[in-house]
């Protein structure tokens, strides 16, 4: 008889193969807030053991993980030098994604304000309690940074926001996407 290692109310191995499905788009993810390739295998990482070990409720594990992401991403980028002038130094040399390149540049609390409610449609209240501001700082940040891509993208921002929501949503059981 086989013996399963259980974790919550998932098989260990059940857990490993949520999260290799879903690496794609927590890779995605965890880069679009980051906006290093590099920076974010290695947060990648960090989140698996956490997602391996911790309880998780059935149909709950990508939004977990995503969370775990944005959580993990804001204190890794709190903590880089520069950050507080928006500026961040990270030694990493990256090829991004064309659609990734708006993100980051960014200034880190723009860029984490408009993920988190534009993209994965948290609440301002949840922004604002992850990032570690204000409300009226999570839609100020939001604000600005809405602006700039528009006029970097010389559109709407609506555009890069539904390509982040169907990239993240694809293949994903249960995720939703704020209308």
């Amino acid at each position: 008889m086989k013996q399963t290692t259980t974790v919550g109310n998932c098989a260990l191995g059940e857990r490993e193969a949520i999260f290799t499905a879903e690496h794609p788009r927590l890779l995605l993810a965890a880069t679009a807030l980051l906006a290093c390739h590099e920076c974010a295998v290695g947060l990648l990482k960090e989140v698996y053991e956490e997602f391996l070990n911790a309880y998780i409720c059935r149909g709950f594990e990508y939004a977990f993980a995503l969370r775990s992401i944005a959580r993990r991403a804001i204190a890794h980028l709190q903590h880089l030098p520069g950050t507080s002038e928006g500026v961040l130094q990270c030694n990493h040399s990256d090829r991004v994604h064309e659609k990734e390149f708006h993100l980051k540049s960014l200034p880190w609390p723009e860029r984490a304000a408009y993920f988190l409610r534009e993209v994965l449609g948290y609440s301002r209240r949840d922004a604002s309690l992850l990032i570690g501001m204000s409300d009226t700082n999570v839609d100020q940040f939001l604000s600005f940074g809405r602006r700039r891509i528009a006029v970097a993208e010389g559109a709407s921002p609506t555009l890069l926001t539904e390509w982040y929501q169907r990239q993240l949503a694809e293949g994903s059981p249960g995720s939703k996407t704020r209308n």
